[in-house]
């Protein structure tokens, strides 16, 4: 169960990660354009998929651990960019990621 829980996780968070990094220069671009600061909606765009790609790096020694950080990676994720057709994809790959880190930690013992 542990190598799915990665190999999931690993995905959702890198195509999170590249949907932050292009927030985070949309917001550089929308910062320069009308003069507001989008430093916090930056650092949560680069920050939540980076808890979801050290939470699938955890899955094989805290499988506990790792569910809760892809789980909350997926829940920031749904929080910060809303429910769309590339979130539902990046939502959907770290959700089966922690279910599957949580399948690993009960059949484990």
């Amino acid at each position: 169960m542990w190598v799915g829980a990665m190999i999931t996780g690993l995905i959702g968070g890198f195509f999170g990660l590249f949907y932050g990094l292009w927030l985070f220069a949309y917001g550089g671009f929308s910062e320069a354009v009308e003069g507001h600061s989008y430093l916090t909606y930056q650092l949560v765009s680069v920050l939540v998929p980076i808890a979801g790609i050290v939470g699938a790096g955890m899955a094989r020694q805290m499988p506990s651990l790792s569910a809760l950080l892809m789980a909350g990676s997926a829940a920031g994720m749904y929080v910060h960019f809303g429910y769309g057709p590339w979130t539902l994809i990046i939502i959907s790959l770290l959700g089966v990621g922690a279910v599957l880190s949580l399948l690993g930690a009960a059949t484990s013992r």
